[in-house]
């Protein structure tokens, strides 16, 4: 997988990757002045375009999902 945007929303990164099918948005769980990760990757949602997957990350944004 391919990181091809990430954001770092409400003190969690998300990332929107490229996959063999679309892409897809995974959270890494690392929280901004952490030290150590978890190493926990949580794939969230798939979509078939970029700009699906970022229009959700948007909605993340506002506050319009729980994260």
């Amino acid at each position: 997988m391919t990181i091809i945007k990430a954001k770092f929303i409400k003190k969690y990164w998300f990332n929107i990757v490229k996959t063999n099918d679309g892409f897809a948005i995974v959270n890494t769980h690392r929280k901004q002045n952490m030290v150590d990760r978890d190493d926990i990757e949580k794939t969230m949602h798939f979509y078939k375009t970029i700009e699906d997957a970022e229009n959700h990350l948007e909605e993340y944004e506002k506050g319009n999902y729980k994260i």
